[in-house]
């Protein structure tokens, strides 16, 4: 009972004081209220009722549960057409004090726990790569042409992807988590021929573009092969040239 005490004490109030309004708004909603509670089967109850403090989870399924929210946020600037780097870059602010608070819930808390710092790589590698590419979507869009837009498309299926889940094993989730990922490949290659015949474009667009669109092909490649065993028999993606003529774009 004084553990779960001083876990609350130390989670709800001290460490709050050092976070973003948006963590704090979800630890106030999610660890202080009874809806947390009652997903683990526990007795709901308030700071002033010591069932409260006797129903608390601990520490790693709070930070678990945190984790897991903050993927929710930087996955909602992520549509199925688009990426929203303007909105992203508004709340990047908070967005980084998150992370970092992360950071330190799990040193203070779980610092063996390799579950939790593999949760916590995957939400900075997110983090970055969203960062990254609103950052570069924001230069490329100070100038307005076909070439920049062909790059800034290109940059944004990199982070659209992430949003990507696996299929579930059924046949309907595989058919469509097949055809998304086409789906990707073939705007890919699209985008290379059109881009394939704009002999205006600056050295370092041209760097910018090949970058990108290496990376989402890699990445797609590491979807494709991640549920080879449920995902079209196991068959290779496949490339741009081998894809039918008049169906790229």
């Amino acid at each position: 009972m004084i553990l779960h005490r001083l876990l609350i004490l130390t989670l709800a109030s001290s460490t709050i004081a050092t976070t973003s309004l948006l963590f704090q708004s979800y630890l106030v909603m999610k660890v202080l209220t009874s809806e947390l509670l009652s997903d683990y089967g526990m007795v709901s109850g308030t700071l002033a009722d010591d069932s409260f403090f006797l129903a608390t989870p601990n520490q790693t399924q709070v930070i678990h549960r945190c984790l897991d929210w903050y993927m929710k946020q930087l996955q909602s600037f992520i549509y199925e057409a688009y990426f929203d780097s303007f909105s992203f870059d508004l709340a990047g602010i908070y967005l980084s004090q998150d992370l970092a608070h992360l950071s330190q819930l799990i040193e203070l808390y779980e610092p063996l726990n390799g579950k939790l710092r593999n949760e916590y790589q995957l939400a900075e590698n997110t983090y970055h790569a969203m960062s990254n590419a609103a950052q570069d979507l924001k230069s490329l869009g100070a100038i307005q042409s076909e070439e920049n837009m062909l790059v800034a498309l290109v940059i944004e299926l990199n982070i659209r992807v992430l949003k990507l889940a696996p299929p579930k094993g059924d046949a309907e989730s595989v058919v469509a988590y097949t055809r998304q990922i086409r789906l990707f490949r073939d705007e890919i290659c699209c985008w290379q021929t059109l881009f394939e015949y704009r002999s205006s474009s600056s050295l370092d667009l041209i760097l910018l573009f090949e970058d990108y669109t290496s990376q989402a092909q890699e990445t797609l490649e590491k979807l494709w092969s991640a549920g080879a065993e449920t995902v079209d028999g196991g068959s290779p993606l496949g490339s741009c040239h081998e894809i039918p003529a008049g169906t790229r774009c």
